[in-house]
């Protein structure tokens, strides 16, 4: 029998591991056609990453999709915690206006009020007033301004123009009693007595009324209204203005 040499062993391909050696996960020898697919070899490394960490292109969709909702959550957490800022914020500044009246601040607020509307809002039973005949004469509106310049409402501020928009608009008949509801509050908060503005109130209704300045200028309409008015500021003033009207 003819003997064959041994068939020389093939060298070992320094760049593929040994058979049951666990590979270097750090290894990056082979071309990324070589990889198997999904190995850790086929990830590309990720410049300033933290090492052992996995970037967004790295993780699986599953963990792709948690994080995204992480992130949604963490974001909504911060929108929640910066709106209720501002509305405390708000509030506070409402509440300057009143003397650190803040219950008086919470409702005006809830009613979408501002601190830059809060001065105008003792005024607003006169714009309820002038529309008691369901219509603003050029006369009643002047009245109204001229009592708001008389507690330093200044023109072209958002008193002032809340004022006049409700002038050329009837206020929602609900925000109108809720209003009525605080005005003593209101009137208590600006150090301010009752009776000034049921006086105001038959000043704006006077301003107009009658026939050629004779006669009843104070409608019934306008009447009950500033009686109304009188009952939620203070009882007291009621006797005196009925006496005015008569």
């Amino acid at each position: 029998m003819l003997l064959l040499p041994p068939a020389p062993m093939p060298q070992a391909d320094a760049r593929l591991p040994l058979a049951g050696c666990i590979p270097n996960p750090d290894t990056t020898a082979l071309p990324v056609w070589r990889r198997p697919a999904g190995s850790v070899y086929n990830r590309q490394p990720y410049v300033g990453a933290e090492k052992g960490k996995l970037t967004m292109s790295q993780l699986n969709p599953e963990e792709l999709y948690f994080q995204e909702k992480e992130a949604q959550l963490r974001k909504k957490i911060r929108e929640d915690l910066e709106a209720k800022a501002k509305v405390a914020a708000r509030r506070q500044a409402i509440a300057s206006q009143l003397g650190g009246n803040e219950p008086l601040a919470q409702r005006l607020h809830d009613l979408g009020f501002d601190a830059d509307t809060v001065p105008a809002l003792h005024l607003l039973p006169l714009v309820a007033v002038a529309w008691a005949d369901d219509k603003v004469t050029a006369r009643e509106r002047q009245a109204v301004l001229q009592v708001a310049k008389l507690h330093n409402i200044q023109p072209g501020s958002r008193a002032w123009l809340l004022l006049e928009s409700v002038l050329e608009q009837r206020l929602d008949p609900e925000v109108g009693r809720q209003v009525l509801h605080m005005v003593h509050d209101l009137l208590a908060a600006r150090g301010l007595h009752p009776q000034s503005l049921v006086e105001a109130c038959l000043d704006v209704a006077s301003a107009s009324g009658g026939v050629l300045g004779l006669g009843n200028k104070v409608s019934p309409q306008e009447r009950a209204l500033i009686e109304s008015l009188a009952s939620h500021v203070d009882p007291r003033v009621v006797d005196k203005l009925v006496q005015k009207l008569q």
